[in-house]
């Protein structure tokens, strides 16, 4: 049987090979890109049955509204206590969030400033560090998100105040760093 496609192929080499090139070209055309069938988001690789899955749906329907499931955690910490001008940055950054560039991937935030009275939660009884809690609209261990975190980074480095400890973190930043980690070790 093969020795009778072998010699079909043979003898009709130009034609096969013709074949061929028209059926990439076409495959190329009509094939949908990987970027529209694809996904970022490992979990939807898991069953809806899988214990983690049935975990993280039970907790999206309890709580809806929970912003830290998809979230960012900014903190803000000064040894020998927060300034003012410390304070009126977490302020600018808490308006940046809901109204600056970024806000259509903001879901929500809850800071000091956004309301007073999660102010006892959220700030150190010393005042030496706030936090805040950025909610993004995509998952986390999207391109999206990866991108964002580094916006949020970034803006924190250009406009923080000398001295000012700054970092992003929670579920965002540490999968923005576990993306980087992983694409760094194939390089090296």
């Amino acid at each position: 049987m093969f020795a009778r496609l072998a010699g079909f192929v043979e003898r009709r080499a130009p034609y096969v090979v013709a074949a061929w090139l028209i059926a990439a070209v076409l495959l190329a055309v009509t094939a949908p890109s990987l970027e529209d069938v694809g996904t970022q988001d490992q979990t939807s690789f898991l069953p809806a049955s899988s214990p983690s899955q049935r975990a993280d749906h039970i907790i999206r329907q309890l709580f809806p509204n929970d912003p830290t499931l998809d979230a960012g955690i900014v903190v803000l910490a000064r040894k020998g206590g927060l300034t003012a001008a410390d304070e009126a940055f977490a302020s600018s950054l808490s308006t940046w969030f809901r109204e600056g560039d970024v806000k259509a991937q903001i879901k929500s935030v809850q800071s000091a400033a956004t309301d007073p009275a999660l102010a006892a939660v959220l700030r150190a009884p010393d005042k030496s560090a706030e936090l805040m809690i950025v909610g993004f609209r995509s998952p986390p261990f999207t391109t999206q998100t990866n991108d964002l975190v580094d916006t949020v980074r970034s803006y924190m480095d250009a406009h923080a105040p000398a001295g000012l400890s700054h970092h992003l973190t929670g579920t965002g930043g540490l999968a923005s760093d576990q993306a980087k980690a992983l694409v760094g070790s194939f390089s090296q």
